[in-house]
């Protein structure tokens, strides 16, 4: 015998209320989920637009690194080649001035040996590298000695594709006039003349 009511049924109705809430919790799990996923979408926007903005900002620094370099290159350029044309200047301005002392050495000695004044004995004397010596003179001679200071020696160089010129080293005249006043004495300390040529 069967007792009414035992048997119960494997899918059993769940209540009314249970099923509301279960599809409001449903609901509010899906606007959860399309919210976080809205905020990542967000999120890897602002990312992009970052990284963006960070590049354009690198690559105006490097643009600007790179123009205040090319313009220094010039500057440096520029002033490279004055330099240039101002040595190459000064260069002929040197060597011209050693053909001009070496024209007014053959001149003086030239000179010199045309003078039909008294006997005059002419000494080089080469340059030394240290001061000059003040040697005085017997006072039993009767001759004038004088210097004339023609040049100074040291060599110019110019660069490798100029004319090179070395100019002798520096020599002095000295002059010696016999008098023939015999009461022409000289006196050491006297003022005496220097003529610069």
């Amino acid at each position: 015998m069967e007792v009414e009511g035992a048997h119960h049924s494997p899918h059993t109705a769940l209540p009314a209320d249970a099923m509301t809430y279960m599809k409001e919790s449903l609901g509010l799990l899906l606007n959860g989920q399309h919210g976080i996923d809205l905020r990542l979408d967000g999120i890897q926007k602002e990312q992009l637009e970052n990284k963006q903005q960070l590049e354009h900002g690198l690559r105006n620094v490097v643009d600007e690194l790179k123009a205040e370099m090319v313009d220094r290159a010039l500057e440096h350029s520029v002033e490279l080649e004055k330099m240039k044309i101002k040595q190459e200047h000064l260069y002929g301005d040197f060597n011209l001035l050693n053909i001009r002392l070496g024209e007014m050495e053959d001149l003086v000695s030239k000179l010199m040996q045309e003078c039909n004044g008294p006997s005059i004995e002419v000494v080089r004397v080469q340059k030394l590298n240290k001061p000059g010596e003040i040697e005085e003179l017997p006072t039993s001679d009767d001759s004038v000695h004088s210097v004339l200071s023609v040049s100074s020696g040291s060599p110019i160089e110019g660069p490798a594709d100029s004319v090179r010129r070395t100019r002798k080293p520096s020599q002095a005249f000295i002059l010696t006039q016999r008098s023939t006043d015999e009461t022409t004495k000289v006196i050491i300390g006297d003022q005496s003349d220097t003529t610069h040529l």
